[in-house]
């Protein structure tokens, strides 16, 4: 019995260890011992149930919004350092304001190459007589070669455009959250691709300014509508060419006709303000012979050439640019005629007397003319007229499509449809749809 109470007491005195001398408590005789709530409560907590509290308590709380920090500006960063890696021993030597104008010429020229190629490009579509237009568009090669530096310095600007705005959002270092960033990108994107879209409202907003307000320093405004491809095939109309034209506050209506017996001819009629005693009533274009009447009043009886280039040598009208072709039979599409005419007689400087402008933006079938008045109104209406013919042998090609060809060589209108040789009167052909609309 005792050995067994010994026992018990000595494996009793190894199972219960003394507490550690740090957490044994010392009081003193008579002195009641007073725990710490706070760390007695945190004492019996477990570290589980102390991070879901905290959890809880941080939810509760109304947490600022921050901003967000951007890598874009690690990227700019990044950038930075290669250029500098790279660049770094290129401009020893050189001064502060010589590097400035460098690195300022290196930014700009891209935006400068695309102005150029924007404004030429522009240029020629809204003036195809033009010499700018011939040489864009002098076969398909320079056209294709054109297109590739254009869009080539587009696609540069656009990149420097998205360099500019990374580097400007790096340096912010942060950006509003929520519906701001949202309208911050569609800000950027328009930016960005600014380049690629900006020349079509531009191209639209100055062709159209041209053809409607051209012609102010001119003394008169015409307006040439021929028929289209369809209408000329369905109905093989007798008109074929209306003419509107404005001369001191006064309009006047001609009409181009062409002859069902013997197509090569036309004639431009005065169908309206018949008093005109300056205007010829009707003049008579025999493209198969190449002679122009008048049977009068008043009488004219001439003859023109089409090669080397346009003239009428008895009236001394003559092209005023002969680098420029006036026709193209063989151009890679469609092309409107190109007639600017001056009068010379002898020792006197040339008058103007008449030109073609551009075609409606939205209409291939109208072409804007300018002429003058005066002393050149007889040279000015024998012009017009044969300007008017071409014209409507352009407008059969740029609405004709892929399907039509238009060779002007048969002894009917209905043989001409089909490519049946000839060109009697210049051979144009209907290939591209719209070549020029």
């Amino acid at each position: 019995m005792d050995n067994t109470t010994e026992l018990v007491e000595m494996s009793g005195s190894e199972t219960h260890d003394p507490l550690p001398e740090a957490q044994q408590q010392t009081t003193e005789p008579g002195e009641q011992r007073q725990p710490e709530p706070a760390k007695a409560a945190e004492d019996t907590k477990l570290p589980t149930a102390v991070s879901v509290a905290t959890d809880i308590e941080n939810g509760t709380k109304i947490q600022p919004r921050r901003l967000r920090r951007v890598r874009v500006g690690d990227f700019r960063k990044r950038t930075s350092k290669l250029l500098r890696d790279i660049c770094g021993g290129c401009f020893t030597g050189i001064g502060g304001l010589s590097l400035a104008t460098l690195i300022v010429a290196g930014v700009l020229l891209p935006f400068v190459l695309y102005a150029v190629y924007m404004y030429f490009l522009n240029y020629s579509k809204i003036y195809p007589g033009s010499k700018v237009a011939y040489d864009v568009f002098r076969n398909a090669n320079t056209d294709q070669a054109f297109q590739f530096f254009y869009w080539t310095t587009c696609c540069i600007t656009a990149s420097y455009i998205a360099l500019l705005f990374a580097f400007a959002i790096g340096g912010l270092g942060a950006y509003p959250g929520g519906c701001g960033a949202c309208l911050l990108i569609l800000i950027v994107l328009g930016l960005v691709s600014l380049p690629v879209w900006l020349r079509f409202p531009i191209l639209a907003a100055t062709h159209n300014s041209v053809f409607q307000n051209t012609c102010n320093d001119w003394d008169i405004r015409a307006i040439l509508s021929s028929v289209s491809w369809s209408n000329y095939e369905w109905s093989l109309p007798t008109q074929v060419v209306n003419i509107t034209l404005a001369m001191s506050n006064t309009v006047i209506s001609l009409g181009v006709f062409r002859r069902q017996l013997t197509p090569l001819v036309y004639d431009m009629i005065l169908s309206s303000n018949a008093t005109q005693p300056t205007f010829f009533s009707n003049i008579t274009y025999d493209l198969g012979a190449g002679q122009i009447f008048s049977a009068g009043p008043p009488l004219v009886n001439t003859t023109y050439d089409v090669s080397p280039n346009l003239a009428f040598p008895s009236l001394n009208l003559s092209l005023a640019t002969d680098s420029i072709p006036w026709i193209r039979p063989n151009c890679y599409q469609c092309w409107p005629p190109a007639i600017n005419l001056v009068h010379t007689n002898g020792t006197q400087s040339p008058q103007k007397v008449i030109q073609t402008i551009t075609l409606n933006p939205n209409d291939c079938t109208q072409m804007l003319v300018c002429g003058s008045a005066g002393s050149e109104l007889p040279n000015f209406q024998v012009a017009l007229g044969f300007t008017a013919i071409y014209h409507f042998h352009y407008a059969l090609c740029c609405t004709g499509g892929d399907s039509g060809q238009i060779t002007f060589g048969g002894q009917d209108p209905e043989s001409e449809f089909g490519g049946n040789g000839g060109g009697g009167e210049g051979g144009s052909k209907g290939g591209s749809k719209g070549g020029r609309g």
